[in-house]
């Protein structure tokens, strides 16, 4: 079972080798720290929010996944079981899984004050703790790409400061894509090395970044939270959010840039439908209006505005006077 597991999950295409997990780490710190020094220098607020709301949502999502799937970890279970009781011929004996089972006796205050020990402080002073089937996502992976995405975007966001089309606008640009890709395949690459996660861990956690840090309701959440106005109560209404497409976002890599959200009314939404031109569409345009007959009558007369009468009307009123 074990080998079929790694067959599919293309272990077996790098085999393994033993990777420094402080390496790991020292790659999604890097990112962070340079994310936060820019962002402080550019007071770049939005970029900010946006980050750390995104890496709320993917850890909560990493989470909620592993409690509603639990996969088999993919070191094995006999190097999990290793993991989990200590194995004296490495070092001293953590013992992981006693913990975990005392843990589970406790209740009220005492599970929380344990729990809280186990985050900060780690096991008979080993911190942190590496636990067996945190599988689905790989937190490493999202950590490194969503940083560097956000160091890339503030770069991007100085270059306009340079000419469009000059030598070094283009240069900075694909130096900073470059260096988001080689630190993101890098990590991919040490992680499945390592067996640390399976290959389609890093992967989701991939495409999961993506659609979540360039999403228009990201950008709304941002907006909003930033500004402290709902985006349909602000004075610009054409401007509820911004979002950065990114050129490795494939298949909107041609589409690459900043864009505005706009925020639309019924009435342009309606306007917009209207010009599909759908059979389907106006019949229930036709079945919408029969159900407010007073209504319609009632914006028809808005639109046609005041009767002031006719020009012969105003004559009679003379000849009568």
């Amino acid at each position: 079972m074990e080998a079929q597991i790694k067959r599919l999950a293309g272990h077996h295409l790098l085999g393994k080798q033993d990777v420094d997990t402080t390496l790991l780490d020292a790659i999604s710190s890097s990112s962070l720290l340079l994310f936060v020094m820019g962002a402080m220098l550019l007071r770049e607020l939005r970029l900010w929010t946006k980050l750390f709301f995104s890496n709320a949502i993917l850890f909560i999502l990493k989470g909620t996944w592993d409690w509603m799937t639990v996969l088999p970890d993919s070191i094995g279970y006999h190097e999990c079981e290793r993991r989990l009781n200590g194995d004296p011929a490495k070092g001293p004996v953590v013992p992981v899984m006693a913990y975990m089972k005392r843990l589970g006796m406790l209740e009220g205050r005492e599970y929380v004050s344990a729990l809280l020990e186990l985050e900060l402080h780690g096991v008979d002073g080993k911190w942190p703790v590496r636990y067996c089937s945190d599988m689905l996502l790989s937190g490493h992976t999202f950590a490194v790409l969503l940083y560097s995405l956000a160091v890339a975007d503030l770069v991007r966001r100085a270059t306009v400061l340079l000419p469009e089309g000059s030598f070094y606008r283009h240069v900075f640009r694909y130096l900073i894509g470059f260096w988001v890709a080689l630190i993101t395949i890098a990590d991919m690459y040490y992680i499945v090395l390592k067996h640390f996660h399976y290959t389609v861990d890093v992967v989701m956690s991939v495409v999961i970044t993506f659609l979540l840090y360039t999403n228009a309701g990201m950008a709304i959440l941002t907006q909003w939270f930033v500004s402290g106005e709902r985006p349909d109560r602000t004075e610009e209404l054409d401007d509820a959010g911004e979002i950065w497409i990114p050129r490795a976002m494939i298949p909107c890599c041609c589409f690459n840039g900043y864009y505005t959200i706009k925020w639309l009314e019924d009435k342009e939404v309606k306007l917009r439908q209207d010009r599909n031109k759908s059979a389907l569409w106006e019949r229930l345009t036709k079945f919408s209006e029969s159900l407010v007959p007073e209504q319609q009558s009632t914006n028809a007369e808005e639109q046609r505005g005041p009767n002031f009468g006719t020009f012969s009307d105003a004559k009679d009123e003379e000849s009568r006077g």
